[in-house]
């Protein structure tokens, strides 16, 4: 009984609300899933990723190019800390969903490498 509740949360539909780590915890058991249960969630997580991406990237348009307060920095500094955590995420699920050689991603991220 308990391992089929499981398994229904496990295969629920994406939920955007829901905090970094409950969704990591999810993906940590796609094991559990089919293949295709699984692939359709990974999907949907990039989807949420990407859209993410188009709005931060809508908002550095916003910017001007030259820096007049020291505001304007720490706004912009925290944007691209965002812009580059979902675009890494973007990167990620797009490996896991091919279940590519984690080494590579790793040491592809390392060297700055991004496909």
């Amino acid at each position: 009984m308990a391992k089929r509740h499981f398994l229904e949360w496990l295969s629920s539909p994406f939920d955007p609300s829901a905090s970094s780590d409950s969704l990591l915890a999810r993906i940590y058991f796609f094991g559990e899933l089919p293949e295709e249960i699984r692939r359709e969630q990974l999907g949907a997580y990039e989807r949420y990723h990407q859209q993410v991406l188009r709005k931060l990237q809508t908002i550095e348009k916003r910017f001007s190019a030259s820096i007049v307060t020291d505001r304007d920095y720490f706004e912009l500094s925290t944007l691209y800390l965002g812009l580059q955590q979902v675009q890494g995420s973007i990167r990620w699920l797009r490996y896991i969903s091919e279940q590519r050689p984690l080494a590579e991603f790793v040491r592809r991220e390392n060297e700055g490498e991004h496909t």
